[in-house]
């Protein structure tokens, strides 16, 4: 019997059957028991790829997803999560800075089913932004700072989000960096800009940048900034194979150093046209 997969909110049987069996298959491929897989680098665990590319429809993120609610110890086979009064009071506290993991230590929930159940309890609105909604968006912040631009960085996200009312503060902090960030084509000196501010930082791995503050700071989305600082990673020969520090340093090379030279070079250049 053939499967047809269809997108959407919900996994069909078809497609629950078709996860089991692929993830097992990978597990048995890789010699890995569930826990193994759990205790991998985010960036080893390629099960979700895998299986991604034979449902279509079906995301990479998804799919991960999926895996983690149903495969993981903390997770699996508890069901629906019937909400205490104390469930709600520590998801409305966590709310307050987005620490998820805090209450799924406390209370073993999904973390994504815990920030859904903050938007339900908060009554946010998810999904596409109203014009109705921008606008008050733009008359709040605009409203903050009569007279003088809007700064680039530290709006208050949180008093924000309270005048908005249905909308959280992450949510209003990502969509006035869509409405107010710079075209998406790259050129040398972003490039530069981006892995100089990476550097900066000092992570040692790719799950901890935060593409928020980085949007905040170089006025680019952060799914931007997420799609080209993996593009300049598969570009590093190797790249696989090396911690996420090193592979910052070799960026610096790259496009930092390099950069710096050719300016240098051109500045040079121009300099002694001027004398002749």
């Amino acid at each position: 019997m053939s499967s047809t997969f269809r997108p959407g909110k919900h996994f069909t049987p078809d497609e629950k059957s078709k996860i089991h069996e692929l993830f097992h298959a990978y597990l048995e491929d890789h010699d890995l028991t569930v826990s193994d897989y759990f205790d991998l680098p985010k960036r080893s665990k390629g099960a979700a790829s895998e299986i991604s590319a034979q449902l279509p429809g079906r995301s990479r993120i998804v799919i991960s997803d999926y895996i983690r609610s149903h495969f993981h110890p903390e997770y699996a086979g508890k069901g629906h999560h019937h909400y205490t009064a104390e469930d709600d009071r520590l998801i409305l506290e966590a709310a307050k800075t987005r620490n998820w993991k805090k209450v799924r230590d406390a209370i073993s929930v999904f973390p994504r089913h815990i920030r859904d159940r903050a938007r339900e309890l908060r009554r946010e609105t998810t999904g596409v932004w109203s014009e109705a909604e921008l606008d008050k968006l733009r008359a709040i912040i605009t409203g903050l700072y009569p007279n003088q631009p809007v700064p680039l960085q530290g709006l208050p996200w949180g008093t924000i989000a309270r005048a908005m009312k249905t909308r959280s503060s992450i949510q209003c902090r990502l969509r006035w960096g869509r409405l107010t960030a710079e075209p998406s084509s790259w050129e040398a000196a972003h490039d530069r800009e981006f892995v100089q501010w990476l550097s900066n930082q000092g992570y040692c791995d790719e799950a901890e940048v935060d593409f928020c503050a980085a949007s905040d700071a170089l006025r680019r989305t952060p799914n931007d900034l997420r799609t080209r600082l993996r593009t300049l990673i598969r570009r590093v020969p190797d790249a696989a194979r090396m911690e996420f520090f090193s592979l910052v340093e070799t960026l610096v090379a790259e496009y930092v150093t390099a950069f710096d030279m050719m300016v240098s070079d051109v500045t040079t250049e121009s300099r002694k046209a001027e004398e002749e």
